[in-house]
């Protein structure tokens, strides 16, 4: 279980944990081996199973954009800042909201298989420097959010062992991207969907479990939550209020600006989601495709908020920034508190 003083779990714990970490990576292989291109097609390899249900587009969509470590921080941050968190989460959905009404039927309309053929399209006489432009700045764009799941991952592997040395930290990335790479090359899109799908019903499932938990751990009662989290969390009815970490200054509100128009406008920009929006064969499924995906993340956002509060609450915001000052380590201490 989570030690609060260092931030580890006892070996029986941290053994278990390998051992479903395995079971989950073999599992995904496999499905990703099954559901592989069977035959030698560019659109079945970009694009895969195009007759899938908006449900299920709509949970790939979820898996593609979400990951165990954006809840470890975004919880962290409603646990941390309270109101000026959840702004944060709030932001995540008026994005996907943008997604749905500005960008994904033109998208869907114009494109074939990657964002370069969209701008072909529009740009016939520079379709070349166009692809190349845009392939760059994909590239770019993916390494950077590669970075930041690599440093997440690092992030969840530190609650779980304590701090890792240098030779972990590398043997950890190195796992992890070969992981990736490997699910890419053998399953192409329809193996790569699949696995968003099995990732987004198992955060979804572990979000909601765990909301529910808080919520009973309060008789259901959200003004007995909302009270215990600004009780332990120092700053009083403050911590409900705006401005506890934006607000209090001018750079300050500036900060947040730039924050929730990066989350707005980065996420109609990240190539993996915009090349999502290009798998389902006509426009309505498309867009009952990205209303499941607004909704699912929604829900997301909704049980991170209230794992927040309720770690916040239970937990108490001093014993978190102590044990992790960025807030990592919420979520596993209040499991821990709630057993």
């Amino acid at each position: 279980m989570v030690t609060m003083s260092e931030g580890i779990v006892d070996r029986f714990s941290l053994q278990l944990t390998f051992v479903l970490f395995l079971s989950v990576v073999v599992v995904t292989l496999f499905m990703a081996l099954l559901t592989a291109p069977q035959r030698d097609e560019l659109s079945e390899f970009y694009l895969g199973n195009r007759t899938m249900s908006p449900l299920r587009n709509g949970l790939a969509m979820c898996g593609d954009y979400l990951s165990a470590a954006t809840l470890l921080g975004s919880t962290g941050l409603v646990a941390l800042n309270g109101y000026d968190g959840l702004l944060y989460l709030g932001g995540t959905v008026v994005a996907w909201m943008m997604v749905l009404l500005l960008i994904a039927e033109p998208l869907r309309r114009a494109g074939r298989f990657t964002l370069g053929d969209t701008l072909a399209l529009r740009l016939t006489r520079l379709h070349r420097p166009a692809r190349l432009a845009l392939a760059v700045c994909t590239l770019v764009i993916t390494t950077l959010y590669l970075v930041a799941q690599l440093v997440g991952s690092i992030a969840l592997l530190t609650q779980f062992t304590g701090e890792p040395g240098a030779a972990t930290r590398t043997l950890c990335v190195i796992v992890i991207g070969t992981v990736v790479i490997v699910y890419a090359a053998i399953g192409g899109a329809p193996g790569a969907t699949v696995i968003q799908i099995i990732k987004a019903v198992m955060l979804i499932a572990g979000v909601a479990v765990t909301a529910i938990m808080v919520l009973n751990h309060y008789d259901w009662n959200p003004n007995a939550l909302l009270s215990a989290a600004a009780n332990h969390s120092g700053t009083g009815t403050q911590f409900l209020e705006p401005g506890l970490r934006y607000g209090v200054s001018t750079t300050s509100k500036i900060d947040f600006f730039s924050l929730e128009l990066a989350i707005v406008l980065g996420l109609a920009a990240l190539p993996h989601v915009l090349m999502r929006l290009l798998a389902p064969r006509k426009v309505d499924v498309l867009r009952s495709s990205v209303v499941w995906a607004v909704g699912l993340v929604g829900l997301v956002c909704l049980a991170a908020g209230i794992l927040g509060l309720g770690a916040t609450a239970v937990v108490g915001r001093e014993t978190i920034a102590e044990t992790d000052h960025k807030g990592d380590s919420a979520v596993l201490l209040l499991a821990n508190a709630l057993g």
